[in-house]
């Protein structure tokens, strides 16, 4: 398995790191509308789930990126480059929007969004 692809599966469970860090103290009974809950919350918690949202908004497009230039044997040096720089950006991104640093999110997501087009442009 390449390293792009072992890219993908760590981006598959991304997003829960954020729910743990959003449902940290929750308590056992809240586990019945989890959603209620999180609703609920504010804060560096409260954009936890943000951050958990977002993430698993943008991994389909990074995971068709990945296969796609896969399938076009796209250069694999420079996939498992773009794919780590990716995957650093999308834990920055998460924390800077649980810490509220609302610029460098942007940044970090544009960033990101910028990989996901250069895994097309690779595959071209």
């Amino acid at each position: 398995m390449t390293i792009a692809y072992w890219c993908v599966l760590f981006m598959i469970m991304l997003p829960y790191v954020f729910n743990q860090i959003a449902k940290r103290g929750m308590p056992l009974d809240e586990n019945r509308r989890p959603r209620e809950y999180l609703e609920a919350l504010d804060g560096p918690a409260k954009r936890a789930d943000w951050a958990h949202r977002n993430t698993l908004e943008v991994l389909p497009g990074f995971a068709a990126a990945v296969i796609i230039a896969h399938l076009c044997e796209a250069d694999q040096d420079k996939m498992d480059v773009i794919c780590v720089i990716y995957v650093a950006l999308r834990i920055a991104y998460g924390i800077f929007y649980i810490f509220d640093r609302h610029v460098l999110r942007s940044l970090s997501w544009m960033a990101s969004f910028a990989c996901i087009v250069l895994l097309f442009v690779l595959s071209a």
